[in-house]
């Protein structure tokens, strides 16, 4: 499948959302799906892969598994970029990120293991 069969389909599911990995930038992607089909763009939401990429110029989660990061920083770049959403891995929610799961945004669990992608009601 690619991006236009993708758009294609998106369009005739409108009660769907895509949270996509790009293999380029999430920018980059995001910004072709908005030339393409603007109209569906509220649909798609990019996994951003660490601060460095974060622009916060679309829907996004920020995955803070990539980088290296402390808790202390992810918190204040969470706090001073409005992140809405990250998504960290199961084994990073129990031990080194478990204070992020406070901060003000939505936090994601990803169990490696099945790839699935929970909200965290911790």
């Amino acid at each position: 499948m690619d991006y236009l069969d993708l758009i294609a389909w998106v369009k005739n599911h409108p009660d769907v959302t895509i949270v996509a990995q790009a293999e380029r930038s999430a920018d980059y992607f995001m910004k072709y799906i908005n030339s393409y089909a603007s109209s569906v763009l509220d649909q798609f939401i990019s996994e951003v892969p660490g601060m460095s990429e974060y622009t916060g110029l679309y829907h996004s989660i920020l995955n803070i598994n990539i980088g290296g990061n402390t808790a202390d920083q992810l918190l204040e770049f969470i706090k001073l970029n409005k992140v809405a959403a990250v998504v960290m891995s199961k084994k990073a929610a129990e031990e080194a990120y478990k204070d992020v799961l406070d901060a003000d945004c939505i936090s994601y669990i990803k169990d490696n293991e099945t790839g699935l992608i929970q909200r965290s009601e911790l």
